[in-house]
C-alpha cells in the first residue's frame, strides 16, 4: 500500500541517493541502494492476513473480491499473451517490435501474479480457477462476438 509515510521515506531516499552520486560516493550510494532494497524487501514480506486482521468485514470482502479479480484477469492476460505471441511469430519468427518487449513483460507479470494461485497447493482449488478463468475469457469472446465491447 502506498501511503504518505512510504512517499515521505522514498523521497528521502532519493534526496541522499543524489547527493552521494554528486559527490562522487559511488560506494556509499550502492550500499544507500542496498539497504533501501532490503527495507522494501521486509515491508513487503507482510501477508495479506496479518493485513486484513485490522480491516472491517466489509473491507475485507473487498480486499478478497478484487484479489480474486487480480488473479483471474492476470491468467486471462497471461493466456492473451501467448496466443498473441504465438500468432505474431507464424508470420515473423524474430519479430521486435516494441508491441511484443510489452507483451513478453505483461505475460511474466501476470505469471507472478497467477503463482499466487499455484501456492495454495490444491489441485482442485486450482483446477476450479482454470475452469472460473476459462468461463470468464469465454464469456469476454462471447461479447466481442456479439460485438458488445
Amino acid at each position: 500500500m502506498i501511503t504518505l509515510r512510504n512517499l515521505q521515506e522514498e523521497a528521502k531516499f532519493g534526496q541522499k541517493m543524489d547527493k552521494l552520486l554528486q559527490a562522487g560516493k559511488i560506494t556509499e550510494a550502492m550500499k544507500v541502494a542496498e539497504e533501501h532494497e532490503r527495507l522494501i524487501n521486509v515491508r513487503q514480506q507482510f501477508s495479506l492476513s496479518e493485513i486484513t486482521k485490522y480491516m472491517t468485514e466489509e473491507h475485507k470482502e473487498l480486499t478478497n473480491l478484487q484479489l480474486r479479480k487480480i488473479c483471474i484477469l492476470s491468467d486471462i492476460v497471461e493466456s492473451a499473451g501467448i496466443d498473441m505471441l504465438e500468432l505474431l511469430r507464424k508470420y515473423d519468427e524474430h519479430l521486435s517490435l516494441p508491441l511484443v518487449a510489452l507483451l513478453n513483460n505483461l505475460k511474466r507479470t501476470a505469471r507472478e501474479i497467477t503463482k499466487i494461485v499455484d501456492a495454495v497447493g490444491d489441485y482442485e482449488y486450482c483446477a476450479s480457477f482454470g475452469d472460473v478463468c476459462d468461463e470468464i475469457d469465454k464469456r469476454i469472446k462471447d461479447l466481442f462476438d456479439k460485438r458488445e465491447i
